[in-house]
C-alpha cells in the first residue's frame, strides 16, 4: 500500500542477562533489559 511502511524488531532474541560496564558509577555494571520487541506504523499522505 503505497504510504504504508511496516517494521518489527526482538531485541535480545533469547532473553540472556548481560550488563554494560560503567565508569565514575556507584555500580561496576548496569543491567540491561531482557527479551523485547517493537512494532512500528507508519502511513504517510
Amino acid at each position: 500500500m503505497r504510504g504504508l511502511d511496516l517494521s518489527a524488531a526482538v531485541y535480545n532474541l533469547f532473553d540472556r542477562e548481560y550488563s554494560d560496564p560503567v565508569s565514575n558509577h556507584l555500580q561496576d555494571a548496569i543491567p540491561q533489559d531482557g527479551r523485547s520487541f517493537r512494532l512500528k506504523v507508519r502511513y504517510e499522505f
